[in-house]
């Protein structure tokens, strides 16, 4: 007959009833460096244009273990990912069911027969190239303090 004896077993076994919220806890932290860092990043990798206001609405909303961080204006698609119409002869976009195009640029109505194309700049992209090493370490680091406390 074999017997196992674990030493401070009562110790490991109160270390693994609060596991849970020591992982629950170290992973909130980490999601919410993470998401700073992402925010900080795009920020700074979105272009400033000539009022800066889609660098300055780039939003974050978290909830416990999930950030979701995205521009808030509704022509960053077009910023992101450019218009399609960009760097060929006739770069410029025209009305099709109208006479002009209108929009508002700081307020003021806008109306004209024509814009010209958005080259595409990947702000996002660039921002997840960026972050993957740093958001690497930060949890590496968390996964450590959850070995550590338990």
């Amino acid at each position: 007959m074999y017997s196992i004896e674990v030493e401070n077993l009562k110790e490991i076994q109160e270390a693994f009833t609060r596991a849970p919220l020591l992982v629950s806890s170290e992973l909130i932290k980490g999601v919410k460096e993470a998401g700073k860092v992402v925010l900080r990043t795009e920020k700074k990798e979105a272009p400033v244009g000539k009022t800066g206001l889609l660098r300055r609405t780039i939003a974050m909303d978290y909830a416990p273990i999930s950030v979701k961080i995205y521009p808030t204006r509704e022509y960053a698609g077009y910023v992101h990912e450019g218009t399609g119409i960009y760097g060929k002869r006739n770069d410029y976009i025209r009305p099709v069911n109208a006479k002009v195009l209108a929009f508002k640029v700081g307020g003021k109505m806008i109306f004209t027969k024509k814009v010209k194309g958005q080259k595409a700049n990947p702000f996002v992209e660039r921002t997840a190239n960026i972050v993957a090493s740093p958001i690497n370490t930060i949890f590496n680091n968390v996964l450590k303090n959850i070995v550590k406390k338990i």
